[in-house]
């Protein structure tokens, strides 16, 4: 589940942000930290259940042979453009993505890294589309999954209020009640 991911991130950052800068990480930096979770889904999902161009959702972006060499390229320009905070977070939640969708598979086999964490070197596993994608109705929420999306709301919240608050300190014409 996506806040599942996204909760997999945030607890470490937020813990990091706490003890080197002694305060909560702002509310944009943390909406680039759940873009970066969610990236890799958000373009293997729909390439693969939508369109059928992938044979499952967790190949093109899932992959380290791709997910290294963009991270390095998002570190490099965001070094370039002195966006380094933006980069590092959207990477950091990128990176942490792959590993939240294969730990079962890595333990599993062995400690082996699975195939389709290698593709295009590796023949990718084939994972049939989730129930609730070939049958909307059968969508499930477990007791994780709504502790997940509760502390997420409030992490949502506390995202408006800190980006509410930034906007203040440099419109002195915004009034929001």
């Amino acid at each position: 589940m996506p806040w599942g991911h996204f909760l997999i991130a945030v607890i470490p950052y937020i813990s990091y942000s706490l003890i080197r800068h002694r305060k909560m990480p702002n509310g944009p930096i943390l909406l680039v930290l759940l873009f970066g979770t969610q990236f890799p889904d958000l373009v293997d999902k729909p390439l693969a259940w939508q369109f059928d161009v992938l044979i499952n959702g967790r190949i093109f972006m899932h992959s380290l042979v791709f997910a290294v060499p963009l991270s390095v390229a998002i570190l490099l320009l965001a070094w370039i453009y002195d966006r380094r905070t933006i980069g590092g977070t959207f990477v950091f939640g990128y990176l942490l993505h792959i590993p939240g969708d294969f730990y079962t598979a890595f333990i599993r086999s062995g400690l082996h890294i699975p195939n389709n964490m290698l593709w295009p070197l590796f023949s990718p596993s084939p994972i049939s589309k989730p129930e609730f994608v070939t049958q909307p109705g059968l969508l499930t929420f477990t007791g994780w999954d709504i502790v997940a999306v509760g502390i997420g709301t409030v992490l949502i919240g506390y995202t408006f209020i800190t980006t509410i608050n930034s906007a203040r300190k440099y419109s002195t014409s915004l009034r929001i009640i």
